[in-house]
C-alpha cells in the first residue's frame, strides 16, 4: 500500500493540481479528478461554502467560477497520518533494476516481470518517461507498437532493457518473445499518434495532434495557469471578506431595497445563520461592530460589484491595482491608521526616491501589509513542437449544480512597490526596441511592448538583489507585473515585488526592512549588468518568432518558475542596459 504525501495548499496550488504527478516514497503517483479525491468529496461531506474564498475580481477572471481553499487535516478533525486525498497509478509501465526487464503492470500494482515474485508491488519501478500533447493529454509510451513498428503481428509485452553506453542510442528495448528491436533515441525524438487520455478523469478525447515523449519529472509536462488578484480599497477590510459571501447577496441587497438600519440587517442574518457557515458568532460580532455608515457603504459597494454587466478583463483589474498602489504611494493607506483593519497598508512617510542612473529615477513604496488571493484555473503541457503557441489550457474544478470550484489560497504578506518618481514617463527607441514593437501588434501583446520588458527584466534584477539581503530566497520573492498603455507615447510600467506566506501576521517585515538600505540593492541589481557567464552567446541572443526573449539565460537573468509570473519569457538584458 502507498503510503501517503503531505503537501501545503499553498504547494498545491502553485506547484501541482488535478493531472501533476507527484514523486511518492513508493513510486510516482497521479493526482486524479476532484470527484475522485474522497474524503472531503465523498458522501456525507461538508459544504464547499466552509471553505470559501471570497473575491469578486478574481471571480470576475474565473468567468463566474468560485473558490475554496484546500482542507487540511486539521479542518476536518483527523490526525496528520490520516490520508485525505486519494492518488491514482501512473505511469502504467515499469523497469525492473534488478532484471532489466521492462513490463505492464499487472493489477493494482504488481509486477510484470516474469522473473520476478508475481506478488510483489512494484509501483516504485514505475517507467521514466510518459508521452504528452499539446492539449494537455497524458498516457504511458506505447511501447508494443514502437518496438514492433516491423512485427505488428507479435503481441509481447515484456522487453529486455540493454543498456551498452551513457547515450539514449545506447539503450536497446527489445521484445523478448520476436526479437524486434528499438533504441530509447528512436523514441525519445520520436512523434506518435495522440491517444487523447486524460487519466485523471479516466477520459479518452478525439484529439489530431502529435504526442512527444518526455520524461515524467520534466517541468513543462504540466505547467500550472493561475490567475490571482491584489486586494485593493475599498475591499481590503475584514468586514468586506465576510459580505463578500455570494449566500448573502440577496439579503444585502434586500437591506438596500427596505431600507434597513443595522440591527434590522443583524436580525435577518441571524435568521439565516445555521444555513451559511461564515456566519459564526465572530463573524456576526464583527457585524455588529461596524460603523452603520461603513457597513453599509461596503454593502452598496460589493451589491454594485456583483451585477452581471459588470465584467473586468485580467489588464482592467491590473490597471486599478496599479492605480490604488500609485495613490497609495502619495497619499498612505488607510487614511487613518487607527480605523478598521485594513489587508492593504502603505506609510507614504516611508516611500523614497532613489536613482537608477543619471536619466531614471524610481519611487521606491513599502507595502506593510497585502493581501492576495490566487486560484489555479488549471495546466498547460508544454510539449512539441512551437509549445508556448500550440499548448491549451486544460481548466481543473469540481462541478457541484451550477457552480464551478477553483482550489485557491489567499495569503498576507509584504511587498515593495517601484514604478518612476512621479510625472515621469520612460522613453525606449533604440534598435533592440525596434524587435520588440514588430511583435507587439499595436496593443494586441502588451508583454511584447519595449516598456513592459524593460520592466520585467529590471524586476528579476531585483528579485536577485534582494534575495542576498532581506533574508528571503529569490524563490520566495514573487513579482507582479503592471503595464497600462493609454497611447504609444503614454505607456506606464510597474513592479510590485512580494513574498507572502498564509496565517494571520503574513511576514515579517524583512523585505521592506531594505527601502532605507536601498542604495545597496540598486548597487547589486546595476553590478555586472553587462556580461554573463554565457556571453557572447546570450548577449548576442534576439527576439524570433520561436523564442519569446532576447539576451536573457539561466546565468544572468532566469529566476523560480513560482517567482516570474510568465515562465521567465519576456526578457532582454540587452534592452534595459542600454535604456538606463
Amino acid at each position: 500500500m502507498s503510503r501517503g504525501i503531505s503537501i501545503r495548499p499553498s504547494q498545491f496550488v502553485f506547484s501541482y493540481g488535478v493531472g501533476s504527478i507527484l514523486e511518492a516514497p513508493d513510486g510516482p503517483r497521479l493526482v486524479l479528478d476532484f470527484k475522485d479525491w474522497g474524503g472531503l468529496f465523498r458522501s456525507p461531506k461538508p459544504s464547499l461554502d466552509s471553505y470559501e474564498i471570497s473575491d469578486e475580481n478574481l471571480k470576475a477572471l474565473l468567468d463566474g467560477g468560485r473558490i475554496f481553499r484546500l482542507p487540511t487535516n486539521a479542518d476536518l478533525g483527523e490526525t496528520d497520518e490520516v490520508v485525505l486525498f486519494r492518488t491514482g497509478r501512473f505511469p502504467n509501465w515499469g523497469l525492473c533494476q534488478e532484471h532489466q526487464i521492462l513490463y505492464r503492470l499487472r493489477h493494482n500494482g504488481k509486477t510484470g516481470c516474469p522473473k520476478c515474485n508475481p506478488e510483489k508491488d512494484a509501483q516504485d519501478q514505475a517507467i521514466r518517461f510518459v508521452r504528452a500533447c499539446p492539449r494537455g493529454h497524458l498516457d504511458d509510451v506505447d511501447w508494443p507498437s514502437i518496438v514492433h513498428r516491423k512485427n505488428r503481428n507479435c503481441k509481447g509485452e515484456v522487453f529486455k532493457w540493454t543498456e551498452e553506453g551513457s547515450t539514449l542510442s545506447d539503450i536497446k528495448i527489445k521484445c523478448v518473445s520476436c526479437g524486434a528491436e528499438a533504441t530509447l533515441s528512436d523514441i525519445y525524438y520520436g512523434t506518435y499518434s495522440c491517444s487523447g487520455r486524460v487519466p485523471e478523469s479516466d477520459l479518452i478525447e478525439s484529439c489530431d495532434e502529435h504526442a512527444s515523449v518526455v520524461l515524467r519529472n520534466a517541468s513543462n509536462l504540466r505547467v500550472v495557469v493561475l490567475e490571482s488578484v491584489l486586494t485593493i480599497p475599498p475591499r481590503d477590510t475584514r468586514i468586506s471578506r465576510i459580505l463578500e459571501n455570494p449566500r448573502l447577496s440577496s439579503i444585502l441587497a434586500l437591506s438596500l431595497k427596505k431600507y434597513w438600519d443595522k440591527k434590522e440587517l443583524l436580525e435577518n442574518l441571524r435568521d439565516i445563520a445555521d444555513s451559511v457557515p461564515s456566519l459564526n458568532p465572530v463573524t456576526l460580532a464583527e457585524i455588529e461592530n461596524t460603523a452603520e455608515e461603513v457597513l453599509f457603504k461596503t454593502i452598496k459597494e460589493i451589491i454594485m460589484s456583483q451585477q452581471p454587466n459588470i465584467k473586468l478583463s485580467s489588464q482592467e483589474i491590473r490597471c486599478k491595482e496599479l492605480d490604488a498602489l500609485q495613490t497609495a504611494a502619495r497619499l498612505g493607506h488607510p487614511p487613518k491608521p487607527d480605523s478598521t483593519v485594513s489587508d492593504f497598508e502603505v506609510d507614504k512617510d516611508s516611500v523614497i526616491i532613489f536613482p537608477l542612473s543619471q536619466k531614471i529615477s524610481l519611487r521606491i513604496t513599502p507595502v506593510k501589509r497585502m493581501r492576495v488571493v490566487a486560484a489555479q484555473k488549471g495546466y498547460k503541457r508544454l510539449v512539441g513542437k512551437e509549445p508556448s503557441i500550440r499548448a491549451r489550457t486544460r481548466e481543473t474544478f469540481l462541478k457541484t449544480g451550477n457552480d464551478r470550484w477553483y482550489l485557491g489560497i489567499d495569503l498576507l504578506g509584504e511587498g515593495i512597490f517601484v514604478d518612476l518618481s512621479p510625472r515621469k514617463i520612460l522613453h525606449i527607441e533604440d534598435s533592440t526596441a525596434k524587435d520588440w514593437l514588430s511583435r507587439f501588434e499595436n496593443g494586441k501583446n502588451l508583454n511584447y511592448h519595449p516598456i513592459f520588458v524593460w520592466w520585467h527584466t529590471l524586476s528579476h534584477r531585483f528579485i536577485k538583489a534582494l534575495a542576498l539581503d532581506s533574508g528571503y530566497s529569490s524563490a520566495s520573492i514573487r513579482e507582479r507585473m503592471y503595464i497600462k498603455y493609454d497611447s504609444p507615447e503614454k505607456v506606464e510600467g510597474a513592479v510590485l515585488l512580494y513574498t507572502s506566506q498564509k496565517g494571520g501576521d503574513g511576514t515579517l517585515g524583512g523585505l521592506i526592512a531594505l527601502v532605507p538600505e536601498f542604495k545597496r540593492v540598486i548597487s547589486t541589481v546595476l553590478r555586472n549588468l553587462d556580461s554573463c557567464s554565457n556571453d557572447p552567446l546570450c548577449s548576442e541572443q534576439k527576439l524570433s518568432h520561436n523564442r519569446n526573449n532576447g539576451a536573457a539565460c539561466y546565468a544572468c537573468m532566469f529566476i523560480s518558475e513560482t517567482s516570474c509570473e510568465f515562465g521567465n519569457s519576456y526578457l532582454d538584458r540587452n534592452l534595459l542596459r542600454q535604456n538606463l
